[in-house]
């Protein structure tokens, strides 16, 4: 997969995540404490697990940089920065950043 189409796809991803986030903070303005995000983030997990099948990323680096990486790399480097035991760091501040890296560590290479 190239650059531009993985970018595409994650940033879809962050965006239906963020606007299912506004959506069900409005409608517990009305419902109360319910859940109602279950029909995007459905979506956009199936979405990441597909990029990751793609990419052969087996660690999950994807899933967990749109939902556990705090704000998605923009937060801090300690926070989006993956360390191996031979001291090599690789932060990952951006989409771009993320698939360098996964093209680096020979993810996505058939």
């Amino acid at each position: 997969m190239n650059k531009e189409l993985f970018t595409q796809a994650v940033n879809f991803i962050i965006e239906l995540d963020r606007k299912e986030h506004k959506l069900t903070q409005a409608l517990q303005e009305y419902g109360g404490e319910t859940d109602f995000m279950s029909f995007g983030t459905d979506h956009a997990a199936r979405i990441a697990k597909w990029l990751e099948e793609v990419m052969g990323d087996d660690e999950g680096t994807i899933s967990w940089w749109i939902w556990d990486c705090p704000d998605c790399g923009r937060a801090d480097d300690d926070a989006c920065t993956i360390s191996y035991p031979d001291g090599e760091e690789y932060c990952l501040k951006t989409v771009e950043d993320l698939y360098n890296y996964l093209i680096e560590c020979s993810y996505g290479k058939d």
